[in-house]
């Protein structure tokens, strides 16, 4: 039993460890250009030794001292294109890793933070409806915000909790109409199944709330069939094989 969604918390996964690459890079770069400060960021023609995206990361994940610091807000309060620019990338990557944006920046540069992050906040909750949490590998959906959607085989409706579409690996919750019937399939990848209401019918076993059944990868079911209808946690592959 499986059906397909977004890849959410994969993407967050990846923004986290590039930020954390991104971050390791630029303090080392920042280190070699110590003595530049006249000369790397000179208010007009900046020359390749402007760096922005080294200065606006830093500053965006408070990592500067406080000369630096005061030298990059002098600087940007300058109108620099570029860095604005840099700090607004790095708004919506700290958005998208549920990152808390610092009380201490200059108000101007706070509401621009702010106001990326509601933008990207908002556009996350209209891709991925239900999502509360998403941050550092974690993830916590509401299920009653995710909608159902009708899978291809009658009777059945699924609402995507989690997608790994590296893996093509889903977490599902599945209702099944009473008389549903599943058909006979192969199983891409382990099968896990919990009744949470209901009852279901696989390999002859009368399953019941309460009840699991896990299957390893190669295994096929029989035709599952449900009397009265249920609801089921389900994790499985997106390219079970369904064989009848």
């Amino acid at each position: 039993m499986s059906e397909s969604g977004g890849s959410h918390p994969v993407i967050a996964q990846r923004l986290e460890q590039s930020l954390s690459e991104i971050l390791s890079r630029h303090r080392q770069d920042l280190e070699k250009r110590k003595n530049f400060r006249g000369q790397t960021m000179k208010m007009a023609g900046h020359g390749e030794e402007h760096a922005p995206s080294v200065w606006a990361t830093l500053y965006a994940l408070g990592e500067l001292d406080a000369d630096d610091r005061a030298f990059f807000e002098r600087h940007l309060d300058a109108g620099c294109a570029e860095c604005q620019s840099e700090l607004r990338i790095f708004a919506r990557m700290m958005a998208r890793l549920g990152v808390e944006i610092s009380s201490d920046y200059p108000k101007s540069v706070g509401e621009r933070f702010l106001q990326e992050k509601h933008q990207v906040q908002t556009t996350i909750q209209m891709e991925y409806p239900g999502v509360l949490l998403q941050k550092a590998g974690l993830l916590i959906t509401r299920s009653a915000g995710v909608p159902w959607n009708a899978a291809p085989i009658p009777g059945v409706q699924s609402k995507s909790l989690f997608v790994d579409s590296e893996r093509k690996y889903s977490t599902s919750l599945v209702r099944l109409a009473a008389k549903t019937v599943y058909p006979t399939h192969r199983h891409n990848d382990i099968e896990e199944v919990f009744v949470l209401e209901g009852d279901l019918v696989v390999e002859g076993v009368h399953m019941v709330s309460g009840d699991f059944c896990r299957s390893e990868p190669g295994s096929i079911h029989g035709a599952t069939t449900t009397e009265f209808g249920a609801l089921l946690l389900v994790s499985a592959s997106q390219q079970d094989e369904i064989l009848t």
